[in-house]
């Protein structure tokens, strides 16, 4: 279908699509939509904000030429600081008239960091800090690899252990991200009124978005400092909440 709609509008340039939807907990097949990019010649755009940190993302297998994330989620820094990678051929041909916002111009703040080492308004620092301590963590303590295969392991205690209490997943083990699973409760509980049971147990899950939430689907994220023992302690508060509420 995506092949379709690319040979059908030739004049599109940009193909954009999202790495990890966080409504569902679903990867989407950003590597063969990558491919049909090339194929086509259109440059390939892809929104990694639930994705970097967490997920293998090759930007030269995947013929990403554009992505963008944030500080917080899988990197494990503060919410609020965002950023751009693109390819610098990209940037370099990126010109004023193209990037009309104010605040938001990717040609402004490229050629502000290029020739200042600054951003074009005044930085916020309180963000950049953690920031670039939360990157350093990854890169030179837990390494890229290391944080992905501890979350690939805390998903898999997680999803295991929801299924052995009577709970089932609303995806395949190949389409679900490592950081967010999706997870409709047994038949008769009120997924609001446990996720509220859980919460006065310290732990905060979301309800699921639209008509999953009517359906009794939650989601339980690992990201961030989130270990092994962690997710082993939360299913037991799990268990003791379900089996309350079974009563």
């Amino acid at each position: 279908m995506i092949e379709k709609a690319i040979v059908d509008h030739p004049n599109v340039k940009v193909v954009a699509m999202v790495f990890h939807e966080t409504s569902t907990s679903m990867i989407n097949p950003v590597s063969a939509v990558g491919q049909l990019c090339k194929k086509y010649g259109k440059l390939f755009s892809v929104d990694c904000v639930s994705a970097a940190g967490g997920q293998n993302i090759d930007v030269v297998e995947n013929n990403i030429a554009i992505c963008t994330s944030v500080g917080g989620k899988c990197v494990g820094a503060y919410p609020g600081s965002a950023y751009v990678c693109a390819r610098k051929d990209l940037l370099e041909s990126l010109t004023a008239d193209q990037c009309k916002n104010v605040y938001l111009s990717l040609y402004k703040h490229y050629r502000t960091a290029v020739e200042t080492h600054q951003t074009p308004n005044t930085p916020n620092v309180n963000l950049f800090w953690p920031l670039n301590v939360a990157l350093t963590n990854i890169l030179e303590d837990e390494t890229l690899a290391g944080r992905i295969a501890r979350y690939q392991r805390c998903a898999k205690i997680i999803r295991d252990g929801v299924k052995a209490l009577g709970c089932r997943l609303l995806l395949e083990e190949d389409q679900a991200a490592n950081t967010v699973t999706s997870v409709f409760l047994p038949a008769g509980i009120d997924a609001q009124a446990f996720i509220d049971e859980m919460m006065l147990r310290g732990y905060t899950f979301y309800i699921g978005k639209g008509d999953y939430g009517k359906q009794g689907m939650i989601q339980v994220a690992n990201m961030g400092e989130i270990y092994e023992q962690d997710c082993l302690n939360m299913l037991e508060v799990l268990e003791v909440v379900l089996n309350k509420m079974k009563k």
